[in-house]
């Protein structure tokens, strides 16, 4: 892993967590202790290309602020309406671009998957996982209908944390 230092010369490891959407995709960066250093939303018009740039600037500038030991993008459910999961493919491709740009070990996790590590249990919902981060993170987060986008984000941003220093391989590709 990637040794970096503040200005108090401590180091400190950033793991980022993606939940891409096309129109509100969220995001989170924890450190190695798993404290939020920012968390949002980028908000976008699903077949808008300036939304798309947008996206891409957003990340871009969102990695080179908080140069990542890890990203973990959800996966996307590939449901029976083929056109919406059509057009969830292309922010993936913008994550997976960022990521690329900033030679940032990467890997895609199913939200069952992610949502065991961070909550203990794979199976609950975007409202559970809301719920739990409102509990986990006071303060952080307002409503469901606004916040659920970036508090998938920060469950994700928390097991990438969790999954890249067990497995100690952040440098050197996926887990």
């Amino acid at each position: 892993m990637s040794t970096k230092r503040n200005a108090f010369g401590f180091s400190f490891m950033n793991f980022i967590g993606i939940d891409p959407s096309t129109s509100s995709t969220g995001f989170a960066v924890v450190n190695e202790h798993q404290e939020l250093l920012r968390y949002g939303t980028i908000k976008g018009l699903a077949d808008d290309p300036k939304s798309f740039a947008h996206l891409y600037s957003e990340l871009n500038g969102l990695l080179a602020a908080f140069p990542p030991d890890g990203i973990i993008c959800e996966t996307q459910f590939i449901g029976v309406n083929r056109a919406t999961s059509i057009k969830l493919i292309r922010p993936t491709g913008i994550v997976l671009a960022v990521s690329g740009l900033h030679d940032a070990p990467f890997t895609f996790l199913a939200p069952s998957a992610w949502r065991k590590t961070y909550q203990g249990v794979g199976k609950w919902t975007k409202r559970d996982t809301f719920k739990f981060t409102k509990e986990k993170y006071p303060g952080v987060l307002t409503s469901f209908n606004k916040d659920n986008d970036m508090s998938d984000a920060i469950g994700i941003a928390y097991t990438c944390s969790v999954l890249f220093q067990e497995a100690g391989v952040a440098n050197e590709g996926v887990i």
